[in-house]
């Protein structure tokens, strides 16, 4: 048996376990054990598809790495990583998209240049484009590799 179990046996299964830690997330916006296995989960499926270049050029993926890295390392602003200067839990002054306001997880980006220069955003709201990005990756791969197939 190849992968950690036979529920993650491929990119494809590792996006579903990326969907289920977005879904605590979006439970809890300051879990901060949901956001880390999100952020770090993520990371890895540039090594599940082998596409490690995948990263090189892509504003979201190198946050994804840095806050990945930052959180593994208990360090978000170590010197090697230059996407973000800090991550703390505050209460949001506005109700997030259920109604509510509450305590989340707010990154700010030290990036000089690229899509996240200069902003702040919580860590839920990066975690759906992140969702995004590799739900919307993953099915052009399948589909290339094999147009019956249907992903999620």
């Amino acid at each position: 048996m190849k992968g950690f179990t036979h529920k993650l046996q491929s990119a494809e299964d590792l996006l579903e376990k990326l969907k289920w830690n977005l879904q605590k997330l979006e439970k809890s916006p300051s879990d901060v054990y949901a956001a880390f296995d999100f952020f770090v989960t993520a990371e890895h499926i540039p090594d599940w598809i082998n596409k490690k270049s995948i990263k090189e050029g892509n504003d979201l993926l190198k946050l994804v790495s840095h806050i990945a890295n930052g959180a593994k390392h208990f360090e978000v602003s170590d010197k090697r990583h230059k996407s973000v200067e800090r991550i703390e839990i505050r209460t949001n002054l506005w109700p997030d998209d259920s109604g509510v306001q509450r305590e989340h997880i707010y990154i700010n980006f030290k990036m000089c240049d690229g899509r996240f220069s200069g902003l702040e955003s919580s860590a839920l709201s990066i975690a759906r484009l992140v969702y995004d990005f590799w739900e919307s990756t993953l099915k052009k791969q399948l589909d290339r590799t094999n147009p019956s197939n249907r992903m999620i």
